[in-house]
């Protein structure tokens, strides 16, 4: 957990920033400590950087990106049924994510995940631990007519 002060570093921010983004247009609803001060998770956290990279980098209005944000949490991601059909040890999850909104032919999640992941790894991390093996997996499916 983070307070403002140490929220703002993190994603370089002003402070007014984040105030304004849980306020005025509910983004996120961080923890209160007793006496009434913010404290932000990981997860608070990796949703401002992804309302970040979308205003600033992609020119979304902060409205329309938080709408976004909510609209892809609803959509709930199912267990891994089987987590050995996936090669890559550490990021089994983020692959499994992509992999359903891919095959649900989800676009606007599979591009929100794909940002994320972007925002929270290096982008040759990305690639070759999350997006190569998740090629491999659905050539695999392909191969197998498992796959829609």
């Amino acid at each position: 957990m983070y307070n403002i002060k140490a929220a703002a570093k993190i994603l370089d921010m002003p402070k007014v920033t984040i105030r304004s983004w849980e306020t005025r247009y509910s983004a996120i609803t961080p923890a209160r400590t007793e006496t009434g001060h913010r404290l932000y998770s990981d997860q608070n956290l990796e949703d401002l950087k992804w309302l970040k990279i979308q205003v600033q980098e992609k020119g979304i209005k902060i409205s329309e990106a938080v709408k976004q944000l909510h609209s892809s949490k609803r959509k709930p991601i199912e267990k891994v049924q089987n987590p050995g059909d996936f090669d890559a040890d550490t990021y089994d999850k983020q692959i499994y994510e992509l992999y359903m909104a891919a095959s649900e032919l989800d676009t606007e999640r599979f591009n929100y995940l794909l940002d994320l992941n972007f925002s929270l790894f290096h982008y040759r991390t990305v690639f070759f631990s999350i997006v190569v093996p998740l090629m491999v997996q659905i050539g695999k499916e392909w191969k197998t007519a498992r796959c829609p």
